[in-house]
């Protein structure tokens, strides 16, 4: 038997064989594989010297035929392709068991120092080999997320517990707060030790244009005996306490979103109302990474829930109040 030198060819004339011989065509197989056409035909021309087998017959027109031996090569390169595809997927997936990701997304209105970050920290300290990433998504793309296998942990506001209410995920409130109000220090309210629902009747609210947290704010109002009056309509969340600029206006917030925190507003919590961030994920999780993360997340925020009541100081911040 004739000894073959196969030490120089490539996975490149593999695959640009195997595409002529699919396409039957020079012209197609280069576009295919993003060469020329001469340096393609240049390739083929090489690897038939190197390996002294004809493996295309060139025909007019352009025609390309494969050759009896071309073709008994050919399937068995198909072959090889498909087991080195397959094995490098295999050595993907075991990389990626030995180097677990954890992906923790929240909204992009949430006050992360404010509950995520500490969470997120902790964790990593406690296992610093898995790769932690945190996403600012919206909460109808968070659960597409988590159907999806894309997302493991969601921590958002509970306004929108409703869209987890089903088989398939599970969910549970992890922090509660009352909803609070913001409004301009010139406001008149800013005087008062305390402010209720009630007082809000005469003033112009200020919301950002999503229709849940506009029934929400309804609902609020319309169990007090009025109906709020809309002053305006932000593109996003984080664009209310920038918008009130009257004295009469005023936003609700609670304490873990970030327009809680705006220095030219002065905020009062409304203590019959509730608020608060629930934490969802996939129903019978099994994967022993997001479990801990959970764990340690329901052990932290239960300590804030304790102490959050009464003072409790974000880094930067300052002091949330009570409720």
């Amino acid at each position: 038997m004739k000894y073959m030198d196969i030490g120089g060819i490539t996975l490149q004339q593999i695959q640009i064989c195997l595409s002529v011989a699919d396409n039957k065509s020079f012209t197609k197989a280069a576009a295919e594989m993003h060469l020329s056409q001469p340096t393609l035909s240049k390739k083929i021309a090489d690897l038939e010297i190197q390996l002294g087998i004809i493996l295309f017959i060139r025909g007019k027109n352009s025609s390309v035929k494969v050759t009896p031996a071309g073709k008994e090569l050919f399937k068995e390169w198909k072959k090889m392709l498909s087991g080195f595809q397959d094995v490098l997927l295999k050595a993907t997936e075991i990389q990626a068991c030995n180097n677990p990701r954890l992906v923790v997304t929240t909204t992009p209105s949430a006050q992360t120092q404010a509950f995520l970050l500490p969470v997120v920290h902790k964790f990593q300290e406690r296992n610093p080999s898995i790769d932690v990433r945190i996403e600012n998504e919206s909460i109808s793309e968070q659960l597409k997320g988590l159907l999806d296998n894309e997302i493991d942990v969601v921590l958002v506001n509970s306004y929108r517990q409703d869209l987890f209410d089903r088989e398939d995920i599970s969910w549970e409130m992890v922090l509660h707060c009352c909803w609070s109000v913001g409004m301009l220090k010139s406001n008149p309210l800013a005087g008062r030790k305390t402010i209720c629902i009630e007082d809000l009747r005469m003033q112009g609210f200020v919301l950002p244009n999503d229709r849940f947290f506009g029934e929400m704010v309804n609902g609020l109002c319309n169990a007090h005996g009025f109906t709020p009056r809309i002053s305006y309509y932000t593109k996003y969340f984080s664009g209310m306490s920038l918008s009130v600029r009257k004295s009469n206006e005023i936003f609700i917030t609670d304490r873990y979103m970030q327009e809680y925190y705006n220095q030219d507003c002065v905020y009062y919590d409304l203590p019959e109302t509730e608020s608060g961030i629930l934490m969802a994920g996939r129903a019978g999780e099994t994967n022993e990474v997001v479990l801990e993360f959970k764990r340690l997340a329901r052990e932290y925020f239960k300590r804030i829930d304790d102490t959050g009541r009464g003072d409790w100081k974000i880094a930067g911040i300052g002091t949330i109040g009570a409720c």
